[in-house]
């Protein structure tokens, strides 16, 4: 009786370890000997989520900037200076920053900025190349606060762009600068103000050579958002020592370089080149030490950057000019479509596009907007300051942080203008102003 009881029990084990070998064997693959090998996508992978027909995908909301300078023409300064106007918020808008790199920056000004010490920083060596990277933070109110972007700034050593430019011998990381240079947004070319003094008072060759090397740099990038700063603006002074303006240093390279001139006219530059006067110092912090051949400090001397914050202001709003000048020159005439695909324009052009909501739907040749192309920019910036005025929120508390600061930009941008009309209008009908003064 027993036996005959086991037999059921038997067969039910059985069927258990068959069926377990089953299930095991469905889900069970050989693997290959040797190290585990992700698969590989033959294209790039696109940074964009799946979203709603006829809205923007979700993009990463950053800006990234790459400066491109010859060696000691005061990058690092620059963006010194630049953190240094946005530290304590007067504006509104406040840079954040890893422990590491702000223990850096606040180290760099606490020594520049010391009347008891000598330290003024050395050109950066190819090895300390830095990449910054900046959260754009907004309060507008009490415990109204929120990052508007990311703000990246890559700061490469003046070796690269001399190796670039067949001035200097060949260093390491050449490649990875060639797909930083391709990725970044606003293409910043730094020229030094020593070479433009040199170049306009003494009449200096190769300070002319050394500036048109730069500017072949900048036509060869390829870049749609291209902002000229002009470094070191304090040295910037006539034989008689009179501070040069803009307008008037700008014709006189015009006079002393015929490649400055075709840059100014180069069809691609048109819609989104800035040349912004920059100084790090100041007027009187520092001055030329022609026995040492490098900036000294001088006594008594405060330390007051000049226009360190404009390249900060022009970023946005040149980068949405460069994108709707893109998409017309491939749309047809004042219509809505345009052969550019979404994946051509800049990760914030789609985060202001939202912004404004401004809807777009993905064609066959490339995208329609909501909007004629022609009239993006006008749509973007009357969305923007009416719901900023009225107190409405465009969406989240990062809308709104970044509906803020493009409202101060196109601000700061226009007062800019007031001075010094955009670059590709004056190349062509140049008109010197009375505001021409020493800040512009």
């Amino acid at each position: 009786m027993g036996g005959l009881l086991a037999l059921p029990v038997l067969g039910f084990i059985v069927w258990v370890i068959q069926w377990a070998s089953r299930k095991v064997a469905r889900t069970w693959r050989q693997q290959p000997s040797g190290p585990a090998i992700a698969p590989v996508s033959p294209f790039p992978r696109r940074e964009l989520a799946q979203s709603k027909p006829g809205q923007p995908p979700p993009r990463p909301r950053e800006v990234n900037v790459l400066m491109l300078g010859f060696s000691s023409s005061g990058k690092t300064l620059m963006l010194a200076g630049m953190f240094d106007r946005f530290r304590f918020g007067g504006s509104g808008i406040t840079l954040h920053t890893d422990d590491d790199r702000e223990q850096a920056l606040e180290s760099l000004l606490s020594k520049v900025k010391a009347d008891d010490d000598p330290y003024l920083p050395e050109a950066t060596s190819s090895a300390d190349t830095k990449r910054w990277s900046f959260r754009v933070r907004v309060d507008w109110g009490h415990h109204k606060a929120a990052d508007a972007f990311t703000l990246n700034y890559l700061d490469y050593a003046g070796e690269f762009a001399e190796a670039r430019a067949g001035r200097g011998k060949d260093v390491e990381g050449q490649e990875a600068f060639l797909d930083e240079l391709k990725r970044t947004d606003v293409l910043m070319g730094v020229l030094d103000g020593d070479d433009v003094r040199k170049a306009l008072v003494h009449g200096s060759r190769k300070s002319v050579d050394r500036i048109e090397g730069l500017l072949r740099l900048l036509v060869r990038a390829d870049q749609r958002c291209v902002h000229l700063v002009i470094s070191k603006w304090d040295v910037v002074v006539d034989h008689d020592r009179r501070v040069l303006g803009l307008v008037e240093v700008v014709e006189r390279l015009r006079a002393s370089s015929e490649g400055f001139r075709d840059f100014l006219v180069n069809p691609r530059f048109s819609a989104a080149l800035r040349i912004i006067p920059v100084s790090s110092f100041g007027t009187g912090f520092a001055a030329w030490d022609a026995e040492s051949s490098q900036m000294v400090k001088q006594p008594g001397g405060s330390w007051r950057p000049l226009n360190v914050d404009l390249p900060f202001y022009c970023a946005i709003p040149d980068i949405l000019s460069g994108d709707v000048a893109l998409m017309a020159a491939h749309g047809g005439g004042a219509g809505k479509a345009t052969a550019v695909t979404v994946d051509r324009l800049a990760h914030m052009t789609v985060a202001v596009l939202a912004l404004a909501g401004i809807a777009w739907s993905v064609t066959a040749y490339g995208m329609t907007l909501a909007v004629p192309i022609p009239a993006l920019l006008d749509k973007i910036r009357k969305t923007v300051a009416q719901r900023t005025r009225q107190g409405k929120s465009p969406g989240s508390d990062q809308d709104v942080a970044l509906a803020k600061v493009l409202e101060r930009c196109y601000a700061k941008t226009e007062e800019f203008d007031a001075v010094f009309q955009p670059v590709g209008a004056f190349a062509r009908h140049p008109v010197a102003r009375d505001q021409d003064k020493e800040g512009f």
